[in-house]
């Protein structure tokens, strides 16, 4: 109609869909010229063409489909606000094996105030379910579908959920040994569910049920074979299907709270039941250090921001741009949600030898808001325990035992003089707690604290 180029209409519908309007206004001319000059339209006439198309630059629907948009929208709007666990299970159902999206819902039920609870053998379904508190009537949260822990498979969970329904809750570990269907369940499938926490109910020692797999495993099956063969175990009487009960399991420690984190990281496909930058919040409060919500609160008073923010790298992609120079995007994650940083050229060569998943870092970054999105780039990076290690002033240890005592001894003796005071939280036989400060300053590790963490005796350890 008005002789545009391919190139030149390409111009037109990148200004509408930008909705730039200087770049609009000339397009306007550039029509109205082209329209008379080509097909001789009169300048009103090519002046309301015009319009019409800029007027659907707004997104432009017709009736009908609006009318459906409307109306699924009011339903969706009205599931949300009155049955806001209902309908959220049910949209987590429906991506159960996506797991990028499923911690875009866990972003959601934060923000909205409903817990999302732990994967558990006697209390999750197959699929997600909305639970009723135990001890606060009116409040509820979101069990974990059972079929959403990677690797576990649907059918296997179905198999299971169907023999709990039938014969009740397991007991203990031994129960679930000679209940469970050893031919629909492999290792693989039970290491996951005991990094995920789903046999907390019966053992509350990751470390321990994850290192029994095989041997629960071959007792679930010697039970299915007496079973099959109708056999009486010798030394079990008449009492078919786990006489002999399962072998003592191996005394071991169970993981430190962040190798707890990374089990079930690896599990779930995010972090569940806590975020490993939670003990750091008051440190990473004291620098200004932002986190993904802060971000997005920023942006909606202004288009960009620059900050620092921290994280757990998830992932790395490197890319070629196409001048031959490699760039990279980090996905990373905070306690408030996950995002994704572009690292160009200089910066990713200068860092990649500390680029590793699971490395903690800190950032400095400009983010932007572009088309409902929001973009980060990444200025500068390192490490993150090595900025705080500089920066911590006091290190709390609380303990209920003199028994954590003895290793930490030994970690001061090592790491010798440093920035930090430590505390010690100690509780008193009247209920009281006694605040013990050591005498000079000290260097305790992020490695040191994390081992610290692990020992028995010792409650919780928090940096300032």
């Amino acid at each position: 109609l008005a002789g545009y180029t391919l190139g030149g209409a390409d111009m037109l519908r990148r200004a509408m869909g930008k909705k730039i309007k200087e770049e609009m206004d000339k397009q306007r001319n550039l029509f109205i010229e082209g329209a008379a000059k080509h097909n001789n339209v009169p300048e009103e006439k090519a002046a309301e063409i015009f319009e019409q198309i800029n007027k659907f630059a707004g997104y432009g629907f017709n009736k009908s489909h609006a009318a459906a948009y409307a109306l699924i929208a009011y339903w969706t709007a009205y599931l949300k606000a009155n049955y806001p666990k209902e309908f959220m299970a049910a949209s987590m159902t429906l991506d159960l094996g996506n797991t990028d999206k499923l911690a875009v819902f866990k972003q959601d039920l934060d923000k909205m105030g409903i817990p999302l609870l732990s994967p558990d053998i006697n209390r999750s379904d197959v699929v997600f379910k909305p639970e009723c508190s135990q001890t606060v009537p009116g409040e509820g949260a979101i069990r974990y579908a059972l079929a959403a822990m990677k690797g576990v498979g649907e059918g296997a969970m179905t198999v299971l959920v169907a023999e709990r329904r039938e014969n009740g809750e397991f007991k203990s570990l031994d129960d679930f040994a000679s209940r469970c269907d050893p031919k629909s369940l492999n290792k693989r499938q039970l290491e996951h569910m005991a990094a995920a926490g789903a046999f907390e109910c019966v053992n509350d020692n990751r470390a321990q049920v994850y290192d029994a797999v095989e041997t629960i495993l071959r007792h679930a099956s010697s039970l299915a074979e007496e079973r099959a063969s109708g056999q009486v175990n010798l030394f079990g009487g008449g009492d078919v299907g786990g006489a002999q009960g399962l072998p003592s399991l191996p005394q071991i420690r169970d993981w430190t709270p962040l190798e707890r984190l990374e089990r079930e990281f690896r599990a779930v496909g995010f972090y569940l039941s806590a975020h490993p930058l939670d003990t750091k919040k008051e440190q990473l409060e004291k620098l200004n250090i932002k986190s993904v919500a802060d971000i997005e609160a920023m942006l909606e008073n202004q288009p960009g921001v620059g900050a620092k923010m921290a994280g757990v790298l998830l992932k790395k992609m490197e890319k070629m741009s196409q001048k031959g120079n490699k760039y990279a995007f980090l996905q990373l994650s905070d306690a408030t949600g996950v995002y994704e940083v572009t690292l160009f050229s200089e910066l990713l060569a200068a860092s990649r030898e500390f680029l590793e998943a699971g490395e903690t870092l800190l950032l400095s970054v400009t983010a932007e808001s572009r088309e409902d999105q929001v973009r980060y780039t990444a200025q500068s990076v390192q490490r993150l325990e090595q900025t705080l290690e500089r920066r911590t002033d006091e290190i709390h240890i609380m303990v209920e035992t003199s028994a954590p005592l003895v290793k930490l001894k030994e970690f001061l003796e090592i790491e010798g003089s440093g920035p930090s005071q430590i505390i010690l939280h100690i509780p008193l036989q009247n209920g009281r707690i006694c605040e013990a400060v050591l005498q000079g300053r000290y260097s305790l590790s992020g490695q040191a604290r994390n081992i610290l963490r692990g020992e028995d005796g010792v409650l919780e350890i928090r940096e300032v």
